[in-house]
Order: structure tokens, then sequence, then C-alpha cells
């Protein structure tokens, strides 16, 4: 059976025509952490490598840098109890 809805043809529900819609991107990541045991080093490195400034929070038990961000997307180095690399967790 062929219904006729909007000038597109359907069988069983089925647009016979294709729709030109590019596929929507979505952020499937909204947040990352990099741990890091020497955290100036880590953040004079992706400053460095990215061309980057970090806005920093360094308190008696923790520091974390973040990265810049304009999509949604966020991240930070962070260092303090607990922020372990993952090649240093045995």
């Amino acid at each position: 059976m062929w219904v006729v809805k909007s000038k597109i043809k359907i069988m069983g529900g089925i647009p016979l025509i294709k729709k030109n819609k590019k596929p929507e991107i979505k952020n499937y990541v909204s947040w990352f952490e990099i741990p890091a045991i020497d955290f100036h080093r880590a953040v004079y490195f992706y400053c460095h490598i990215f061309d980057i400034e970090m806005v920093q929070n360094i308190t008696d038990v923790n520091a974390m840098a973040f990265f810049p961000s304009t999509s949604g997307i966020g991240g930070a180095i962070i260092a303090g109890q607990g922020s372990i690399p993952s090649d240093k967790v045995h």
C-alpha cells in the first residue's frame, strides 16, 4: 500500500526518498581530567604544545588547571590525593 504524505511516498512507514540531512554531531564527552604528579610541569607542557593559557586553581590539598573551552567539552589537569596517572597505578 502506498501512502502519500507531504509529497513523500511512504511504503510500510519507510520514506522512499533519501533525506539530505547531515548527521548531528554530539558531544559524548563532557568533562575529562588528566592527573599529573608534577602539576606545574604538566601545565607548562600543555600550554606550550597547544599554545593556550590555562586558568589555575591551587589550594593546600589539590590543584587544577582548566583547558579553555568553547564547545561545551571541558577538562583540566589535576593534582592531589587520588589523582594518580594510570601508568603509576599498581
